[in-house]
């Protein structure tokens, strides 16, 4: 029977059983895995750019589409914080988005909530 599939045609084993090479990034992308772990490798480097009087108070929880922008959610611990950061928040955004290549992920803007 023709093969009636188009583009490539996927590695089997004499037993039928598709390789691991090729099922994982299917399943991978799929999952949309490729976004989260930018995601969490943008989160990770909050700590390493943050400077040392908002890391105790400030934490990254995640990165928000919207309207193919980036949004980057921080979350403060009060309202003074916020106020005092929010000075900060382009400054920031640089730091991170000299990252891009690391992380894949461009940042558009940062918003913050108190927790």
């Amino acid at each position: 029977m023709p093969n009636l599939t188009k583009g490539k045609r996927k590695k089997r084993s004499s037993t039928g059983i598709q390789s691991v090479s090729v099922v994982l990034p299917a399943v991978g992308k799929k999952l949309n895995l490729d976004k989260k772990v930018q995601e969490w490798s943008l989160l990770s480097l909050w700590e390493q750019i943050i400077d040392e009087p908002f890391k105790k108070t400030t934490r990254a929880v995640r990165v928000k589409p919207y309207h193919l922008q980036n949004i980057l959610m921080i979350q403060v611990e009060s309202a003074t914080v916020a106020a005092e950061l929010a000075f900060y928040l382009e400054k920031y955004q640089n730091k991170i988005n000299a990252y891009f290549l690391q992380t894949g992920l461009e940042i558009h803007r940062i918003e913050l909530r108190v927790f």
